[in-house]
């Protein structure tokens, strides 16, 4: 959370990167949310399992690429069922990935 912090985000981001599954549920939330928005921006997509054993590595090469795009913020949208949840070492393993992919932004 610190190194989030320390980023800082602009008041009105113009590049938007969303990270989401192909035809996610997550991704149409977000997308829904963003179309009702008085702001103007480009939406920049990279597609990632959000579960699953290749998820971490697909998310973090997802993370990677869309901060070779310059987006300004990014957005990472997973609907999970009831109850579902990645394991404890999934997460771990999880957070030290992306924050490398991120650490290159």
């Amino acid at each position: 959370m610190a190194a989030q912090r320390a980023l800082g985000m602009p008041a009105v981001p113009r590049r938007i990167g969303l990270v989401s599954a192909t035809e996610g549920a997550g991704r149409a939330d977000v997308i829904e949310v963003l179309r009702r928005s008085a702001h103007a921006f480009e939406v920049v997509e990279a597609r990632a399992a959000m579960s699953g054993p290749t998820a971490p590595a697909q998310v973090a090469r997802a993370l990677s690429g869309l901060c070779a795009q310059g987006v300004e913020v990014i957005v990472l949208a997973r609907a999970a069922a009831p109850g579902a949840t990645w394991s404890r070492s999934t997460r771990r393993s999880s957070r030290g990935r992306w924050r490398r992919a991120l650490s290159r932004c």
